[in-house]
């Protein structure tokens, strides 16, 4: 239909229906194909301006970068040099007030090793002749019980404690005059005490009941 009054078609208005619809998609999309084709022009641009800032950049930072490189590997190595020179320097040529006081030290070191060594040494001598003297004293100074007895009156209750070994030794000797008084050994219990002692030396010619035998006990009850 148009201003003319034309003959009316049906197939005619189905088509101008279609063509109006798709009109705005199709301006639609080419709208957006213009932006996005706007963009990434802008991008483009954008990014040759970044790469060609980066190169220059990266091309004078090397430029300068690498004469200070070449320095400082020459520094290090001098001073590896250096460093590797001192040890030697110090070992061939010694201080000689150092050196004798190492060497001092050194003699006093040893020394005292050696003493303390001597007297270790000698210290267990000791205490090992000590103790066999000790063992063999004891050995030979322990009360023996004895049989027969030359004074009569031999006391048959500490031959009985004496067989036992119920005595506690003592063997203490004192001067007494010209002669030695040894207690020998203590025997006590409820109802008495007994001593064992000698005298020495004793002289059977002189003997006198006034005086103590050569050997005998004390009772006290």
């Amino acid at each position: 239909m148009n201003k003319r009054e034309d003959q009316f078609a049906p197939e005619f208005i189905d088509e101008q229906i279609n063509q109006l619809a798709r009109v705005p998609d199709q301006q639609a999309s080419a709208r957006l194909v213009h932006d996005l084709r706007t963009l990434c022009m802008e991008d483009i641009e954008i990014r040759d301006r970044v790469r060609a800032r980066l190169t220059g950049h990266i091309g004078s930072h090397t430029a300068v970068s690498q004469p200070n490189m070449a320095d400082e590997a020459l520094t290090r190595k001098q001073i590896f040099s250096q460093e590797g020179r001192r040890p030697v320097q110090h070992l061939t040529t010694p201080a000689p007030g150092i050196s004798r006081l190492a060497q001092l030290a050194s003699v006093l070191v040893v020394a005292l090793l050696l003493a303390s060594m001597l007297w270790l040494f000698t210290s267990i001598r000791h205490s090992n002749d000590g103790s066999m003297g000790k063992l063999h004293s004891a050995a030979i100074t322990n009360p023996q019980c004895f049989t027969n007895v030359p004074y009569p009156e031999i006391d048959l209750g500490w031959q009985s404690i004496c067989l036992k070994h119920e005595e506690q030794i003592i063997n203490q000797s004192k001067p007494l005059g010209q002669r030695t008084l040894t207690l020998e050994a203590v025997y006590a219990d409820t109802n008495r005490v007994i001593v064992r002692y000698s005298i020495s030396p004793f002289d059977w010619k002189s003997f006198d009941a006034a005086y103590a035998p050569p050997m005998g006990h004390l009772t006290a009850q």
